[in-house]
């Protein structure tokens, strides 16, 4: 159920509360495995597993497979990268480019991008923001 429960007003860059009247709310007791990952920060399922015996008796429906995405998704692995056989010697062998953008939000300056540069042999990054996807060419 979707409720306003307080509305606010902008005035010279700042928000205002309006006064709202008092609402009561019903909470409904819902404890599970997802509910008790979430509190104590997506924790593992062992240590779920520990707490399994508050769950049960909170909850009649509660599953140690009743997981949230969150949990699942930061314990997923991949498989490490390949070992490059390129490697530089010298600084400025081998630079490494990169743009991104577009930013939904544009910095102060009013960058809408950002291009960085990697030395390889050194590892230096350097960094430059950019309003327009063409100013790399005068950075570069």
């Amino acid at each position: 159920m979707k409720m306003l429960i307080r509305s606010g007003e902008h005035k010279k860059g700042v928000y205002f509360y309006k006064e709202s009247p008092t609402i009561q709310v019903q909470a409904t007791k819902v404890d599970s495995h997802k509910l008790w990952g979430q509190r104590i920060g997506h924790s593992s399922t062992q240590e779920l597993s520990n707490l399994s015996s508050i769950i049960s008796r909170s909850s009649n429906r509660s599953s140690p497979k009743d997981i949230c995405d969150v949990c699942l998704k930061a314990k997923q692995i991949r498989l490490a990268f390949t070992v490059s056989e390129h490697k530089a010697l010298m600084n400025f062998d081998l630079v490494h480019y990169d743009i991104w953008g577009t930013y939904s939000v544009k910095s102060f300056y009013g960058a809408s991008y950002f291009l960085t540069m990697l030395d390889d042999a050194s590892r230096c990054v350097w960094v430059y923001l950019m309003k327009e996807k063409s100013e790399a060419s005068k950075i570069v």
